[in-house]
């Protein structure tokens, strides 16, 4: 029983002579400590479930360059978040052998020597070995939730996985769609440096306001600006991809994220996931039933502590107690009964089925958050779709007015001048930004959809069970 819960004990023993010598004693002791190793293997065998960082598919790695493929391979390597999980694995693990080992109960030397022993005494020492105090059943309650808390390490580390390629097919998405904005954007800047270059003229021959000519510098000062903001956004991406994956800042990948909507959500078709695929694979809810049986167990080991531990052990009479007595060993059984703890046993059974309450309630929130998530995934779904269907019929009708424009202007028609066939470029080039905007944000909702049934981690990582009897 644990010492903790513990103020005072009483023990009642049946003590009788045994005819062994101290000698015979040592030997039983050392044929004790040959035996124990078998004891733990005993008791050793559960099931153990080992994973890591390799994918379904092998990685032809091209050197310095790294599409989504190998930038998962290189995050469950060398990720830092993903690196720590797995330690955490390992540091659970070995808690989860220390509790199959208290199968085996404690044993404990204890001797005293006497120079000044009272008359008669013919013994100078006392030597006893002693084991337990011993609760089985208390420890069966420790091995099944250290194997319980080992799992939910497991589980918590297949989130840390999902959770990071979550981000890194995010930044993926994103890096994509802001070069393809990147390089739409050094066409609008050309195309307004083009349109100001043909103002200023106009103004030095008299033809247009000054004002005109200014303006024209503005809108061009504006693109440019944009354009850096773009470069700004996408080197900031690139260094949180480097962050994820686990390199250092100064090496320098070349990062291939051309149509990374095939490279990341490839095969993966939102509109035929249910919520009922969510639930079955969420690691979230899975985490929480551990949780919950954790504490179911908790609440049974508390009334286990009610149960008296036992104690043995072999020693020599005493030469302050015992001076009569001959040198022999002797063999002794005890039961521990716990009389009075302060009602530390008692509080505890209430305080783990309040806690039993406070888990029921949590799983039944969290049930309701997932639902709710799912819903607002789909909502944004939808709403993302119906965006960018708009966002390409606006491009579409951008592109007819730029050409139409183009038309009138390669015909001579006066009322349409070089500036005004240039600002329709632009607004087109604008449309088309638009368009990439839209996409992004459409590709965004299907990955958070394919994040909720924690499809990432399915098809990148490969799970080895094993069963060790």
């Amino acid at each position: 029983m644990s010492g903790q819960y513990l103020l005072r004990e009483t023990t009642s023993a049946i003590r009788r002579p045994i005819t062994f010598q101290v000698r015979a004693a040592a030997r039983l002791f050392r044929v004790f400590l040959l035996v124990a190793p078998a004891l733990c293997l005993l008791v050793w065998g559960t099931a153990s479930t080992v994973y890591g960082g390799e994918t379904n598919t092998p990685v032809e790695k091209v050197p310095g360059v790294l599409d989504f493929q190998s930038a998962v391979h290189e995050a469950l390597q060398h990720s830092p978040d993903i690196t720590q999980s797995q330690l955490q694995i390992d540091v659970q693990r070995l808690g989860e052998s220390d509790a199959k080992l208290s199968y085996i109960p404690r044993v404990a030397l204890s001797t005293s020597y006497y120079p000044n022993p009272p008359d008669g005494t013919s013994s100078l020492s006392a030597i006893t070995f002693v084991v337990g105090p011993y609760n089985p059943v208390e420890s069966y309650f420790s091995v099944k939730g250290a194997k319980l808390i080992r799992e939910a390490a497991v589980i918590s580390h297949k989130l840390v996985i999902e959770n990071g390629l979550y981000e890194l097919a995010g930044k993926y998405l994103e890096l994509d769609s802001v070069s393809n904005m990147i390089e739409t954007q050094k066409q609008v800047v050309d195309q307004t440096s083009e349109r100001a270059g043909f103002i200023e003229r106009l103004a030095d021959m008299g033809e247009t306001a000054e004002l005109e000519r200014e303006l024209a510098f503005q809108d061009l000062a504006v693109a440019q600006a944009e354009q850096q903001k773009l470069e700004a956004s996408r080197a900031a991406v690139v260094e949180e991809i480097k962050s994820i994956i686990g390199m250092t800042e100064d090496q320098q990948p070349l990062l291939d994220a051309r149509d990374a909507h095939r490279q990341v959500l490839a095969g993966f078709d939102p509109h035929k996931v249910t919520y009922e695929d969510v639930r079955k694979n969420s690691f979230i809810l899975q985490l929480q039933e551990k949780q919950t049986a954790l504490q179911s167990l908790s609440s049974a080991k508390a009334y286990a502590q009610f149960i008296p531990t036992v104690s043995l052990g072999v020693r020599n009479p005493d030469p302050l107690g015992d001076s009569t007595a001959n040198n022999d060993l002797y063999a002794y059984f005890g039961i521990n009964i716990v009389l009075w703890d302060g009602y530390k046993r008692v509080n505890e059974i209430s305080r783990q089925e309040l806690k039993s309450r406070q888990f029921n309630e949590k799983s039944r929130a969290q049930m309701t958050d997932i639902k709710s998530q799912w819903l607002t995934a789909n909502r944004l779904l939808r709403a993302a779709e119906v965006n960018l269907k708009l966002a390409k019929s606006n491009e579409k009708l951008m592109e007819l007015r730029e050409r139409k424009t183009e038309i009138t202007y390669q015909g001579g028609n006066r009322s349409v001048t070089k500036a005004d066939l240039i600002t329709a470029r632009i607004v087109h080039l604008e449309a088309v930004k638009r368009r990439l905007s839209m996409e992004l944000e459409r590709d965004q909702a299907i990955l958070k959809i394919r994040h909720a049934t924690n499809d990432l981690f399915n098809k990148h990582v490969r799970v080895i069970s094993t069963e060790e009897q």
